[in-house]
């Protein structure tokens, strides 16, 4: 039975947010199907919001019931953190204005904008530091960090961040920038997402004519050249390259190793990069050749909405023989079909903190590991229970390797313990930060929460 605070607040929200769309209670509306559904449970209520008045409004109206608050961007969340029993569903998903400035090379954009919304609405050659998955939230990926494509010549989304609007647990609206309320843009770039509600920001933007890509598929058996050829590549061109392998398990039962190449510097050069890999043993080739930017990204195939998903994370220095045979063994016990281990490459300007600084904590070279498994609601619990308990052996094969902490995107917002290692020094700045700017902890469901 749904507590009769459901009810209340969705009154109390029709009543004060002028112009709102409320569901709550039984109706199915209330519930967006989220990408994620381990985690995700009926909310409270959802209000949709298509300005920044409606959420601060409707901030007030939880803050003053002291009921917690989730944000509804970009949608795609590995932890169901947009949708919980308790809390009151702030959707943002329709404030997807994108406005461009060509004179300061500047891009505004509302919560709702996913990184394919952004590409697609700006000209060809002009870009920023984006995910790779055109799915996901600028916004949100940005106040984790954002690892792309491009991060080697242009940085981590966070580090485009210029300026924000952000509503505070109270109601209240506070501009963000590096003349105001620098301390909060210090940690949206990378801290996390539990100080307000982010509902538009500028990011600076980048000229980038085309890139040259390819997609490298490598049968398991050369999989272990193949990662060491990465890390050979990375370390020689830093700037230009950006490398993403995938090992996943096919219909047929077959584990490949896919590699996703963008090259952003000279054409010539970059054809000779790739040609390295032609020399690994039954290597194939699909896509190659000079696009723009946003035809690299990946629309989201491997990642279907509606299931349930067993995932973890983890942070590894470089690409050692080692943790290369380690990758291998942890690909050869995937259970089933659509499992998923990839690595993210970070290095090159990435390594570069912003001039007005930045939260993100780990500038040096490194790589994210991300494991993840997915069932539906009918399958067998036995299917469940492999899913885990192969990204358990994942774990327990990495960890031994990997760096303290783990990336804040994919982190559960309930593993406060790796959140603090991650941040290291900077973690207690960010709970004082925390406690000043939501003290009734309303956003506890957030990215990075560190109380």
């Amino acid at each position: 039975m749904l507590p009769a605070k459901s009810f209340e607040i969705a009154e109390a929200l029709r009543a004060e947010v002028a112009e709102a769309t409320v569901f709550s209670g039984l109706d199915p509306r209330v519930s967006f199907a989220p990408w994620s559904l381990t985690v995700a449970e009926w909310p409270l209520a959802r209000i949709v919001c298509h300005n920044t008045e409606q959420a601060a409004s409707a901030m007030r109206v939880a803050s003053e019931r002291n009921v917690p608050v989730t944000v509804c961007g970009g949608r795609e969340d590995g932890w169901g953190r947009n949708s919980r029993r308790d809390a009151l569903v702030l959707d943002l998903s329709q404030m997807t204005k994108v406005h461009f400035n060509e004179q300061q090379a500047t891009v505004e954009i509302g919560s709702g904008v996913t990184t394919g919304i952004l590409l697609e609405t700006l000209s060809s050659d002009t870009v920023l530091p984006t995910t790779a998955n055109k799915n996901v939230g600028v916004i949100g990926a940005a106040m984790g960090g954002g690892y792309g494509m491009l991060c080697g010549s242009y940085g981590l989304t966070c580090d485009a961040l210029l300026s924000a609007d952000l509503v505070l647990s109270n109601g209240d609206l506070v501009h963000v920038s590096s003349d105001e309320n620098a301390d909060l843009l210090r940690a949206l770039r990378g801290g996390g997402s539990g100080y307000g509600v982010v509902t538009s920001a500028q990011f600076s933007t980048h000229h980038c004519a085309q890139v040259l890509a390819a997609n490298i598929t490598t049968p398991l058996n050369a999989s272990f050249p193949a990662l060491l050829l990465i890390q050979e590549l990375l370390d020689e061109h830093p700037v230009q390259l950006n490398l993403l392998p995938l090992f996943t398990k096919m219909p047929d039962e077959s584990i490949q190793l896919l590699i996703s190449f963008v090259w952003n510097g000279p054409e010539q050069e970059g054809r000779k990069v790739l040609a390295s890999f032609r020399k690994l043993k039954n290597t194939t080739f699909q896509n190659e050749g000079c696009v723009p930017y946003r035809e690299t990204l990946d629309d989201g195939a491997i990642w279907p909405w509606g299931k349930y998903w067993a995932i973890d994370t983890r942070t590894l220095s470089r690409l050692t023989p080692e943790i290369g045979q380690v990758l291998i063994e942890a690909a050869e016990k995937m259970p089933f079909p659509g499992n998923v281990l990839f690595l993210h490459d970070f290095h090159g300007h990435a390594l570069n903190e912003p001039k007005a600084g930045s939260a993100f904590p780990l500038r040096q070279n490194h790589f994210v590991l991300f494991a993840a498994g997915s069932w539906d609601r009918n399958d067998e619990p036995a299917l469940a229970h492999q899913q885990r308990s192969w990204i358990d052996f994942v774990s327990s094969k990495v960890t031994p390797f990997a760096l303290p902490g783990g990336y804040i995107n994919f982190l559960a917002p309930e593993d406060q313990m790796r959140a603090t290692e991650g941040y290291g020094d900077a973690a207690s700045s960010l709970k004082s930060l925390k406690r000043k700017y939501d003290p009734q902890d309303l956003l506890r469901y957030a990215t990075g929460r560190l109380v």
